[in-house]
């Protein structure tokens, strides 16, 4: 089962259509993100989960899984409000 992890290309696979699905089917145009980030500096366990790729620059003060997943969702939510005349929510 694929973890909650940015660097986890399940979570990606997961998380991402089901982002594009939101924002078609509802027709938003920007999404409010609430997921509680445990920054690098203060993670308890270090340990990568089992399907996570260590393709990202990762320090105490840089997440880069992270910053790598924010741009893909930035896309996104920009693609589907140049694609409609909706209001964010």
């Amino acid at each position: 089962m694929a973890r909650c992890s940015p660097a986890s290309p399940g979570w990606r696979a997961y998380f991402l259509p089901h982002l594009v699905r939101i924002l078609e089917e509802y027709g938003v145009d920007g999404i409010y993100n609430d997921w509680g980030y445990t920054p690098n500096m203060w993670k308890v366990n270090r340990e990568p989960a089992g399907d996570e790729v260590p393709a990202f620059e990762e320090t105490p003060e840089y997440d880069g899984a992270l910053a790598d997943l924010l741009q893909l969702i930035y896309a996104e939510v920009n693609a589907a409000a140049g694609s409609s005349s909706s209001t964010a929510i």
